[in-house]
């Protein structure tokens, strides 16, 4: 069982559920979790709306650009 925070449960049957769960694994989760948990389609989608720490959002658009892309298209509009 894995144990990312004090609450880790989460609904994801809920939006708010599935951008937590994605938080955790992005910031706490190995390498093999995020493999595991996680959709790319999904992470790109809700990339904007998730709240992490500066380095680790620095760190996962610097891994895959493409997470960073809609972001680039909605500052040059």
């Amino acid at each position: 069982m894995k144990s990312w925070g004090p609450r880790a449960e989460c609904d994801l049957g809920q939006p708010e559920g599935v951008m937590k769960a994605y938080q955790a694994v992005l910031r706490v989760g190995t390498a093999a979790d995020q493999r595991e948990f996680l959709n790319a389609g999904l992470l790109r989608d809700i990339w904007p709306q998730l709240m992490l720490p500066v380095r680790c959002r620095k760190l996962s658009e610097d891994r895959f650009p493409q997470l960073n892309q809609d972001e680039e298209k909605r500052d040059t509009n």
